[in-house]
């Protein structure tokens, strides 16, 4: 699966996409298991999990 199916996917289930690149999703809730298994390749991997999301803003003057 490539990082866009896995898009999708999240848009599907109803979570939020905060950032993404080539091979990482930050969202707001979790994915099902059967796209991350860390043991399995080409699927994700659950690194992190945050009780808070501070965004950076940038402001231009």
């Amino acid at each position: 699966m490539i990082i866009n199916e896995f898009k999708l996917l999240a848009i599907a289930k109803g979570l939020d996409i905060y950032y993404s690149d080539t091979d990482s999703l930050v969202v707001n809730g979790a994915l099902p298991p059967e796209v991350c298994d860390s043991a399995k390749l080409g699927q994700l991997k659950l690194e992190h999990t945050f009780k808070e999301y501070l965004p950076h803003l940038r402001f231009t003057i």
